[in-house]
């Protein structure tokens, strides 16, 4: 037996001292749901947010500037599509289906190399957009003089630039927005992308129309125009930079990204804005470039506008969402500061009027009102775009955004760009290019969907977030404890739509043996699949011998010393009881000494084991299989066992004899956490326990005054438990 412990004090009151009021006031929200005063350099109307506004602004419209450079060569295209086919010798059709399936490869591609390998450190974002964005515009410059039918290749290298610099801009941004600015400065970085793709489109068009420039010589002026833009755009960033450090919070928010860029793609994606919003971006994505491509075939079909006139409405269009931005921003930052939710609100309205003037864009008949539909299609995708980025990035630790912002991006480049493709063309081949363009709009039915769940996800991420800073705050000033082997904290976990776990608190120390106890559907299983990485929670932690695991894969865990045995499951039917054991000896590697040496002990403690060492696992009886899932532990010598409903099924004598080869494993140093339904049985194995019910720990302490608890014992095996215990 382990000796009695100190009971926990419970996680709830240790994060009143934490103040959860001022974590979530100083990462720029209101301390309630109702919204209060903000505090000193807290909020939008604070002195501090407004004092460096000015250099915030003009550094977002810079790093947004650097970003819209790097679409040079894809403003080069519109102008003089059929120059550029003649001179790549190559069907306009052909060239259609390479420059968007570059676009629609390199960008997702882009934005994933660039959470992979890129992580913040000063300046590094500023330069790292300025040399793509110096390298696309040369690019552009060396397509227009050597193009030959290879009009792939800069496609798919101006796509993975424009995906790169979507992500990295987006964060370097946040990173330096003060608390109550986030939206308006995102507004600001989203207006200088898109200003700058309209100088070098409305270049392009000068070009032609004023130099009457042939496609060579346009991608020449535009990518030295872009080049200078780019120069221009960054001692911009330079000189109003100075005045700005990264912002952290008042608090100190701690930066400790996961080793792997898989886990912390995990993690952003567990999160249900992240999900949401990831739908929100198909629809934007859809409407993107798929909607410039059929207003382009509309002008040149319906209207025998030239190339050269069709790309002056792209040049609207943007000048639309300029003006949308601006417009939007002024208040957005209000809504901001109430909660992540309300910004999230307010764009499902604008949604619904973008899929409005797409449909007008197809329906009407008349050039001028296309004009205006255009336009104000252009304004409310833009607002839509700058609200999105501004909502998941209030929701995402700091240290988690570069994968955030790429998974946006991957998902509008990549599925949306494919989903509005085809439907445009689909719509273009059976109604024409007018209903190809209104149709266009349908997948913003999907965003406007998805954004009624981001309504009521991102407050609840906002508050996990508030609680992980809270843990990790206290964390950061109360020491581990030297005997501290599993630490849950906050654990929510959902099965789709249905959470299961609220705010679970659950620790084990080395050597300890705890049961776990609950009715059925309490979370017990649900909270062991937590602790092997069989499912990642949607919001809280687990840490593991000091080291964060909560999104580490169960291949890699069980090398750091963690083992289930699952009820009734833990053992491979068709095949013999020592191959079963082989198996189990998998994550041994190429130790086949310790493998045997395993396989013996276990068959020295389970002799009736070793007398069916050739027999088919499923032909053993019910003990017999418990007794060889439990081999596991013996072969594997884990730190931490997890046994889930040991006794099910058995009669008494063997739940007894697999009782005291529990015993055995834990007195060689292994700590045990025993899931079971039978009260008796747990409680005569351990002196800790800790109960469950709808997802919730309500006890945790002695497994003695667990009895003397008269508001759990009115479950009913634990009123039978309680009579056979006198």
């Amino acid at each position: 037996m382990n000796p009695p412990r100190r009971r926990r004090e419970p996680l709830r009151a240790r994060r009143l001292r934490s103040d959860p009021a001022t974590l979530r006031a100083a990462l720029g929200f209101a301390p309630s749901a109702a919204g209060s005063a903000p505090p000193d350099g807290a909020g939008p109307a604070s002195s501090a947010a407004a004092a460096v506004a000015p250099a915030l602004a003009r550094t977002a419209g810079a790093l947004g500037a650097l970003s819209g450079v790097t679409m040079a060569f894809v403003a080069v295209v519109p102008v003089s599509f059929a120059d550029l086919c003649r001179a790549a010798g190559i069907e306009p059709s052909t060239a259609r289906t390479q420059l968007l399936l570059g676009v629609l490869i390199g960008g997702p591609a882009g934005a994933a190399l660039t959470a992979a390998r890129v992580r913040l450190v000063p300046i590094a974002p500023r330069e790292v957009l300025t040399a793509t964005a110096v390298a696309m515009a040369a690019l552009t410059v060396v397509t227009g003089l050597l193009l030959g039918s290879w009009v792939i290749l800069p496609s798919l290298l101006s796509g993975a630039a424009m995906g790169g610099a979507a992500v990295l801009s987006r964060v370097a941004v946040a990173e330096l927005a003060t608390p109550g600015t986030a939206a308006r400065v995102l507004s600001m970085r989203l207006s200088g992308e898109v200003g700058a793709f309209a100088l070098l489109l409305g270049l392009g068009v000068a070009g032609q129309q004023l130099a009457d420039l042939s496609w060579r010589g346009d991608a020449v002026l535009v990518g030295v125009c872009g080049a200078a833009l780019a120069a221009a755009a960054r001692s911009l960033a330079v000189a109003a930079g100075a005045q700005l450090v990264p912002v952290t919070s008042p608090v100190g928010e701690p930066v400790d990204p996961p080793p792997l860029w898989r886990e912390r793609f995990r993690q952003v994606y567990g999160r249900g804005t992240l999900q949401a919003g990831a739908a929100v971006s198909v629809g934007l994505g859809a409407a993107g470039l798929p909607v410039k491509f059929a207003v382009l075939e509309l002008m040149r079909t319906q209207w025998l506008a030239s190339p050269t006139d069709a790309a002056r409405l792209l040049v609207v269009l943007s000048i639309g969402a300029l003006i949308g931005l601006s417009v939007a921003r002024r208040g957005d930052d209000q809504r901001l500061w109430r909660g992540p939710e309300w910004l999230a609100a307010g764009s499902a309205d604008v949604t619904f009027l973008a899929v409005v003037a797409l449909a007008a864009v197809g329906a009407s008949h008349w050039y001028g009102p296309v004009v205006l539909a255009i336009a104000l299609s252009g304004g409310l995708l833009a607002v839509i775009a700058a609200r999105l980025d501004a909502v998941v990035l209030s929701v995402v630790r700091r240290d988690l955004r570069l994968e955030a912002m790429a998974l946006l991006t991957m998902y509008a480049l990549g599925a949306g760009t494919l989903a509005g493709l085809s439907v445009v063309q689909v719509s273009a081949d059976r109604f024409g290019w007018g209903w190809a363009v209104a149709f266009a709009g349908m997948p913003l039915l999907i965003a406007l969907g998805a954004l009624t769940r981001t309504v009521r996800r991102a407050g609840v991420d906002l508050d996990a977030r508030v609680r992980s800073m809270a843990e990790r705050v206290e964390r950061a000033h109360r020491p581990a404890r030297a005997e501290e082997l599993l630490v849950c904290r906050g654990i929510d976990f959902s099965y789709g739509a249905v959470q299961v776990l609220f705010e679970v608190d659950f620790s084990v120390d080395r050597g300890e043996m705890v049961a776990l106890l609950g009715t059925n559907g309490a979370g017990k299983s649900t909270l062991l699949r937590v602790i092997s990485g069989l499912g990642f929670p949607t919001a809280g932690s687990v840490r593991f011998a000091g080291e964060d695991i909560t999104f580490r894969d169960t291949t890699a865990r069980v090398p750091l010393g963690i083992t289930q045995v699952p009820g009734g499951k833990a053992v491979v039917g068709p095949l013999t009881v020592v191959a079963n054991l082989r198996i189990y000896g998998y994550s041994l590697g190429a130790d086949r000494g310790r493998v045997d040496r395993g396989i013996e002990s276990a068959f020295a403690t389970f002799p009736r084991l070793a007398e069916r060492r050739d027999q088919r696992a499923q032909t053993l009886s019910g003990g017999e299989q418990q007794m060889l899932a439990l081999s596991k532990a013996l072969l594997l010598q884990p730190s931490l066992l997890l046994i889930d409903e040991l006794s099910l099924g058995l009669a008494p004598k063997v739940v007894g004899e697999l009782l005291g080869m529990v015993r055995t494993i834990a007195a060689g140093g292994t700590a045990v956490v025993l899931v079971e339904q039978s009260v008796n049985v747990a409680l005569s194995l351990v002196d800790h326990a800790y109960f469950m019910e709808k997802g919730e720990i309500r006890f945790d302490g002695r497994s003695a005054d667990l009895l003397e608890r008269p508001d759990l014992l009115r479950s009913v095996f634990l009123q039978g438990a309680a009579k056979g215990l006198q």
